[in-house]
């Protein structure tokens, strides 16, 4: 594909126009540079679809567990929800993806902590463990065993917390 389009380039607007004669060193140069650029952009276009499809087989494997699995931000915004979750709290994905998880499960911490102690406990250990009381969609009560460990990026700060719980 690359090839075809330096030949088309170099057919349509380098002159002379309407062939593939090329007159100069410095057409030359332009339709390498093009070809290796386009190699390189096939090439990472190549990496971020392994990279995705990997992704959605890790999110699928996350699934096959009956562990209610979520992810969220540290503004506690989840972004990840998983078939277990579906199952445990009776909310989608779909529904509770983008929602804040403290406002969605009504949580409340069976040891008489706040979230905001949890949270703090969360940053400064990275990690914590302990028993949480949520609401369903439909109202009635779960008591989870809930296990919650922090994500850091790259550069070692904290982005979000992935959350195990199991009833």
């Amino acid at each position: 594909f690359s090839v075809i389009a330096v030949a088309l380039l170099d057919y349509f607007f380098i002159e002379p126009v309407f062939s593939f004669q090329i007159d100069s060193d410095a057409d030359a140069s332009i339709l390498v540079a093009l070809v290796l650029t386009s190699f390189a952009i096939s090439g990472l276009v190549q990496r971020i679809r392994t990279l995705g499809e990997a992704q959605r087989e890790q999110a699928r494997l996350l699934d096959l567990t009956h562990d209610a699995i979520l992810v969220r931000g540290l503004d506690h915004v989840i972004s990840y929800w998983n078939r277990g979750a579906e199952t445990a709290y009776g909310w989608t994905r779909e529904e509770a993806i983008g929602k804040v998880s403290h406002e969605v499960l009504k949580t409340v911490c069976s040891e008489g902590l706040s979230i905001g102690r949890v949270m703090d406990t969360v940053l400064s250990t990275g990690r914590w463990e302990g028993e949480l009381d949520r609401t369903r969609k439909d109202g009635s009560k779960i008591i989870v065993a809930s296990r919650w460990s922090l994500e850091k990026n790259l550069k070692g700060q904290p982005v979000g917390v992935l959350e195990i719980s199991t009833d």
